[in-house]
């Protein structure tokens, strides 16, 4: 009887998969660490109309140029059942999202730079993809969500100086030992000095390869 008063899932607009986590678009926000259950619209060539899903909301932001939330959930999901999800919804799913305009906060590019910071593990990480609102950063131990850094990220364009700033973790993921993870952090506070730096290093790169690397822990 009590399974009638069970809340019903939550219709959502897929934006992509990453990390194990899955990013979508809501109309409403969710604090961090709320558990909900999310519908993904199928299209018509998969075995059901709709997928439910089950998250734990590890991000949430306004959407710019949408009506909306983006947030981030991870699956409460065994690692197979994850990467099952994974390919169903890259297969499958109606990404409505992307047609709704700049769901993300800014386009990514892809480098390979080392960071500096006496918050991150071992005061160094690898960042690996950057826009004008933050940085993805690969590290050898785990960084907590909603921690605040320091970083000093090494430009690599000749003559670029050294970019610096404080950025917030929103999202981050491990492994089992927690020696190899992933995290992204939002940028904080940035002057116009520091944001055309930013433009003008990303406008220099923007024609780079996606494999590119151009620094890796292991060189430490």
């Amino acid at each position: 009887m009590l399974s009638l008063f069970r809340p019903a899932p939550e219709s959502v607009h897929f934006i992509d998969m990453r990390e194990g986590k899955i990013s979508f678009l809501l109309s409403r926000a969710k604090p961090i660490g709320t558990v909900l259950k999310v519908r993904f619209p199928l299209i018509p060539a998969a075995q059901t109309t709709r997928l439910d899903v089950a998250v734990t909301v590890t991000a949430c932001r306004t959407a710019r140029g949408a009506v909306g939330f983006v947030c981030v959930g991870e699956p409460r999901l065994s690692p197979p059942e994850t990467a099952k999800l994974a390919e169903t919804l890259a297969l499958y799913c109606i990404s409505g999202a992307r047609d709704m305009g700049e769901v993300r906060q800014s386009d990514r590019s892809p480098i390979g730079l080392r960071v500096l910071g006496r918050q991150v593990p071992y005061y160094r990480a690898v960042a690996s993809d950057l826009s004008p609102g933050g940085v993805r950063l690969h590290c050898q131990g785990e960084l907590e969500i909603g921690t605040v850094v320091e970083l000093k990220i090494e430009l690599d364009v000749p003559g670029s100086k050294d970019f610096l700033s404080m950025a917030r973790v929103v999202w981050s993921t491990c492994d089992e030992l927690k020696t190899q993870c992933t995290a992204g952090l939002q940028f904080l506070e940035l002057d116009r000095r520091r944001q055309f730096q930013l433009k003008r290093y990303l406008e220099e790169v923007k024609d780079r390869s996606s494999g590119q690397v151009t620094h890796r822990l292991t060189q430490y």
